[in-house]
């Protein structure tokens, strides 16, 4: 991946809108292996691993309390419910 791409454009790694945390949303189809580490609107912070272009794994950390629903890309994985300070691995 183009790592001034994902630095201009961090929507394409994470889109956290509407109450929804979206990982993936709109990376092209040929980065099949990346790893980042971003901040969420929605009280946590997310560090992703995808290896051949499916979730390999994704750590929650709560920097506020947080209740959301986590999908990647358009697939909904589970619903998130985490307290200040709470670590989740999905």
């Amino acid at each position: 991946p183009d790592t001034k791409v994902l630095r201009e454009h961090p929507e394409m790694l994470l889109q956290d809108h509407h109450g929804d945390t979206v990982i993936a949303p709109a990376i092209p189809s040929n980065w099949n292996n990346l790893s980042y580490k971003l901040r969420s609107k929605n009280g946590v912070i997310i560090d992703v691993i995808i290896e051949n272009g499916e979730l390999s794994k994704a750590t929650l950390t709560a920097y506020a309390d947080a209740e959301f629903p986590v999908y990647f890309k358009d697939r909904f994985l589970c619903r998130i419910s985490l307290k200040k300070g709470e670590t989740v691995t999905i």
